[in-house]
């Protein structure tokens, strides 16, 4: 997914069907787990798994 951060937040939320604060805080807890990362300039990066 590439784009604003708060957009791919969003998309994230429409697909699990759930807010925008609780795939926020699903988001937040994957990086803070270094299990994704946020690649590129903030208007058209991309999230990536991270590697282990």
């Amino acid at each position: 997914m590439t784009g604003d951060a708060r957009e791919v937040v969003s998309v994230f939320a429409e697909k699990l069907r759930c807010s925008y604060t609780t795939a926020k805080r699903e988001v937040d807890a994957l990086k803070a787990d270094d299990r994704i990362e946020f690649v590129g300039p903030t208007k058209t990066g991309h999230y990536t798994l991270a590697k282990s």
